[in-house]
């Protein structure tokens, strides 16, 4: 695929012809992710040197922004293509897919348990169909589970847990469950 930038030729009919030099240019290529979270960027980089005014655009710019050096931010979920001009006017077009962030899920109540008693299963809900992980601590980094519910420890005093969903890499906020374990006879 190649980019023309100057292309003409001239006959006047009596056998003279005028030419110009033609330049032919490689089109630019497009490399990065063409997947992008709901309030998340990904960098997209365009071969050559860019065009000095306007070198990334995006078609639909309620879906995703880009920035003149190529920072494609997620707007709102839906598709936009988004087109490299190089220096020589030549184009390329990348297609950016914005997923949906999923919202938090929805949990189970805080409770409170008698040392005694078996503490039942805690229960999440994915709001969009996504992939629930639970965590022990806010930061969410110690992962202790997996789906819809999870079976508590018998910790005495008060134990925090997180969950997550998961669509397509774009990660919801954490919900929190707290569970109270008092020392009962």
């Amino acid at each position: 695929i190649v980019c023309v930038s100057n292309n003409w030729v001239l006959d006047d009919d009596v056998g003279c012809i005028a030419t110009q030099l033609v330049t032919v240019n490689s089109n630019p290529t497009v490399t990065g992710l063409s997947n992008v979270c709901e309030g998340s960027s990904v960098s997209l980089t365009g071969s050559g040197t860019p065009n000095v005014t306007t070198p990334w655009t995006s078609s639909n710019s309620a879906v995703a922004s880009v920035s003149s050096s190529g920072i494609v931010t997620g707007l709102n979920a839906g598709t936009t293509i988004i087109t490299y001009t190089d220096v020589n006017g030549c184009s390329v077009l990348t297609t950016e897919t914005v997923d949906p962030t999923p919202v938090a899920p929805t949990v189970s109540n805080d409770t409170s348990y008698c040392s005694v008693a078996t503490p039942v299963d805690l229960v999440a809900v994915a709001g969009i169909g996504g992939t629930l992980t639970w965590y022990s601590d806010a930061l969410l980094t110690d992962t202790i589970g997996n789906g819809i519910t999870l079976t508590p420890t018998m910790i005495a005093g008060t134990t925090s847990y997180f969950v997550t969903e998961d669509l397509n890499g774009c990660v919801s906020p954490a919900s929190e469950v707290i569970l109270v374990l008092n020392l009962c006879d």
